[in-house]
């Protein structure tokens, strides 16, 4: 028999354009389906606090120094995912948005810079593509910029918007997510 989710998530990926690390079906990575844009958030942060921690976390639980990034635009099911995985709300900064509710990278920077002045440790930062309250997209490309200089894990959240990406005329919805670690879409949406 042939694996039906394994089906659906090759060629959702494929009609979206998404990078191939997001197939299930390749080596280079894993797409999963998930019941939830929210349940596919609280993996992405628990596979960050992992990698973060050279999964030393899941020995000793400790998440104190770890530090997570998203605009106050992000869907509520982010500051919920990270208080599941154990990240306190003083470790979760909100970074500036401009006048269209998108992330400022410049800010971003500021903040992750600061946190690792005061000792902290970014680990995972939340890139909006259309969201639920205000249909805030953030700049992937300078977010993932900003990320990678601290190995900071990306994370797209284009829960409500991404699928608009099947339509050719929309592909823009899922630009630069081949710079992401993790992303989510939810078909039913639109």
């Amino acid at each position: 028999t042939e694996d039906v989710p394994a089906l659906w998530d090759a060629k959702m990926a494929e009609l979206l354009g998404l990078p191939d690390g997001f197939r299930c079906d390749s080596a280079a990575g894993g797409g999963v389906i998930h019941g939830s844009a929210s349940e596919a958030t609280l993996a992405s942060i628990l596979a960050a606090r992992w990698r973060a921690t050279s999964g030393q976390v899941n020995h000793d639980g400790d998440t104190r120094g770890l530090v997570a990034y998203a605009t106050s635009q992000a869907h509520s099911s982010i500051e919920k995912g990270l208080r599941v995985a154990g990240i306190g709300t003083d470790q979760i900064r909100v970074v500036a948005h401009d006048a269209a509710f998108a992330m400022v990278p410049e800010a971003l920077a500021e903040q992750m810079s600061a946190d690792v002045a005061a000792g902290l440790r970014p680990f995972w930062v939340c890139a909006t593509r259309g969201t639920t309250s205000s249909m805030a997209f953030d700049p992937v490309g300078p977010i993932a910029d900003v990320a990678e200089r601290y190995g900071v894990w990306v994370h797209v959240d284009a829960a409500m918007s991404g699928i608009a990406g099947l339509a050719p005329e929309f592909a823009w919805v899922n630009a630069d997510v081949d710079r992401a670690d993790s992303y989510c879409t939810n078909p039913h949406k639109w």
